[in-house]
């Protein structure tokens, strides 16, 4: 589809959003899909989308490089509107952990934690 302006309404009309990337710090691609309630599938990789991703609550976990795993996964997924239902549902609830006001208490609490 290439470059949009407008990628909320991506995430709006999507089942899943797809990370199947090799390294990831702190993916803001989670978070973004996941607050317009897109769930994802990602690789269960070192670090980064398990401290978001809560396999099968919100989003989709796939042990890392198995790329049948990911197919079948997809597939499955897609063939379960009740569970794209729940995903969907419970991966915009999630997100809001992400938000800024969340983000700063956890920020003010380590700091306040080390003085």
């Amino acid at each position: 589809m290439g470059f949009t302006k407008e990628p909320h309404l991506v995430y709006q009309r999507a089942a899943l959003c797809l990370m199947t990337s090799r390294f990831e710090g702190a993916p803001l691609t989670v978070q973004e899909a996941m607050s317009y309630g897109c769930p994802m599938a990602s690789y269960d990789l070192r670090y980064g989308p398990a401290d978001a991703i809560t396999d099968h609550v919100d989003g989709l976990l796939v042990p890392y490089g198995n790329r049948k795993a990911m197919a079948a996964t997809v597939v499955a997924a897609l063939r379960d509107p009740e569970l794209l239902t729940r995903l969907s549902a419970a991966a915009a609830v999630r997100a809001a952990d992400f938000g800024e006001v969340p983000f700063a208490a956890r920020w003010s609490a380590l700091f306040n934690g080390l003085v």
